[in-house]
């Protein structure tokens, strides 16, 4: 069973329930939520690509989960109750 999806449906009804309050906080999830769904999809096509980019795609999944790490460290600092 897969749990991306599940994760993926649950930060989202997060950012849903985040827009009521915060619209600024919101997008920042969204960007976020997005940022680790295209480093999810470079982490998946990696060994599928190896043959056409020699030294794949896996790094990009380390430098965008590094980004989303990033972002969502500033927004618990910024957007605290």
């Amino acid at each position: 069973m897969a749990i991306a999806p599940i994760v993926i449906l649950a930060a989202a009804a997060l950012i849903v329930q985040t827009y009521m309050h915060s619209r600024k906080a919101a997008l920042g999830g969204g960007i976020s939520l997005s940022l680790a769904i295209i480093a999810l999809t470079f982490r998946t096509v990696d060994l599928s690509v190896c043959s056409y980019i020699p030294m794949g795609t896996h790094f990009l999944w380390h430098l965008l989960n590094a980004l989303v790490l990033y972002r969502l460290l500033i927004a618990a600092t910024r957007f605290r109750a």
